[in-house]
């Protein structure tokens, strides 16, 4: 069976979400079974997307047996995001698969208490789920309901995700499809990345990604104070696009200085491929101390670099856990000092016990073997607009 699939690529074009819809587009070009058509959208915050608009850009999947979106309410216009997402379907003569990232419902709140400490909240101006907030979050399951009714399945990453959204959607509406891991180019040698870095006879603890609350970027502050002086934090990346990020990244500024190790960490703001390349070699632990996370790219990268990979004990990571053993190191006091001792035992254990769980980890997630997970869900769909039809 050939499918004509169109892929609506919205957001920014250096945004995360649409990088990812455009790598599916990309392998799906290069699946002989699949035919592709293509559009770009970017919507500015709060706006609201006009029928004629509407019209144009769904004339792009005219011949399609379905269209893909990728969502999360910011790049689809913040407010009148899903309200966009409906003008879109209406206009569309194809089912519609969503794919929504960063979804964070049911509130947790007792899972956040337990193991965001007092100290966290005491040392850094840390958000927490005030009561509208809690407003905010109850929303997002009413906007999750309307998506379900608008497409015809919602993709999640993860079982954790999976378990959130079918609190809110019928569980027959939700399907999973894990975050696939990118070929990486041969990085520099380790040794050279290091002299480049300035970094040599350091021991190089790395945080990827945007610098937010919720990432641990606070805890690795705190536990830089009770190791060794060889060992250099660095966090490689910009602050995140939310209220209070900037103001974030002063306090962790602050607060290294308050320690005594500002001279041990590194905040590089955002990197060009190169220097990024040099970074991922220099690194000896990825760290992944999240507290709490949606699918996470920055995992998936420090997967296909073959990184060793200390990451918190939450589902998510379990669940890499249980796809690979052992390919994820887990620390479980989410404290300064259980984080320090679990970066001291692994990067100075005379073998990284990780690399065989996450070569086969690697395998399993690769591109094409994820993206053939979409073509089978893609025409468990189709087949079934076929039988409704005859």
């Amino acid at each position: 069976m050939t499918l004509t699939v169109g892929y609506l690529h919205v957001g920014a074009v250096d945004h995360g979400i649409r990088r990812y819809s455009q790598y599916l587009a990309q392998e799906a070009a290069r699946t002989p079974t699949v035919r592709v058509r293509e559009h770009c959208h970017v919507f500015a915050s709060g706006q609201t997307l006009q029928p004629d608009e509407a019209k144009d850009i769904a004339k792009a999947f005219g011949d399609c047996h379905l269209a893909h979106v990728h969502y999360n309410k910011t790049i689809w216009g913040g407010r009148a995001a899903v309200h966009n997402v409906e003008r879109f379907v209406e206009h569309l003569a194809c089912p519609l698969v969503v794919t929504i990232h960063d979804i964070y419902v049911p509130p947790r709140m007792a899972h956040l208490r337990q193991i965001v400490k007092p100290w966290l909240r005491q040392t850094m101006r840390i958000a927490t789920l005030d009561t509208r907030q809690r407003s905010v979050v109850l929303a997002r399951g009413d906007e999750y309901r309307h998506l379900s009714k608008i497409a015809a399945m919602l993709v999640v990453c993860s079982r954790e995700e999976q378990r959130r959204l079918v609190s809110v959607v019928p569980e027959s509406k939700v399907h999973v499809v894990p975050h696939f891991v990118e070929s990486m180019p041969l990085l520099p040698d380790p040794a050279a990345a290091k002299r480049e870095l300035g970094l040599v006879n350091k021991k190089v603890v790395t945080l990827l990604g945007f610098i937010h609350q919720r990432k641990g970027h606070a805890l690795v502050v705190e536990a830089l104070k009770l190791l060794p002086e060889e060992y250099v934090a660095v966090f490689l990346g910009a602050p995140g696009a939310g209220p209070g990020c900037d103001e974030f990244v002063a306090d962790l500024r602050d607060r290294a200085t308050t320690l005594g190790v500002e001279g041990r960490l590194r905040i590089t703001g955002y990197v060009d491929e190169s220097d990024l390349a040099t970074y991922l070699a220099a690194t000896d632990l990825a760290l992944c101390p999240f507290s709490r996370m949606s699918a996470s790219s920055s995992l998936s990268t420090w997967i296909a670099c073959r990184k060793p990979i200390l990451g918190s004990n939450i589902p998510q990571i379990v669940d890499y856990n249980e796809m690979a053993p052992g390919a994820i190191h887990l620390f479980w006091q989410f404290t300064p000092r259980g984080l320090a001792q679990r970066i001291e035992q692994i990067t100075t254990a005379a073998i990284d016990s990780s690399r065989d769980a996450l070569d086969s980890l690697a395998e399993r997630l690769a591109i094409t073997a994820v993206y053939r997970q979409h073509v089978e869900l893609y025409e468990r769909i189709a087949r079934a607009r076929h039988a409704s039809a005859g």
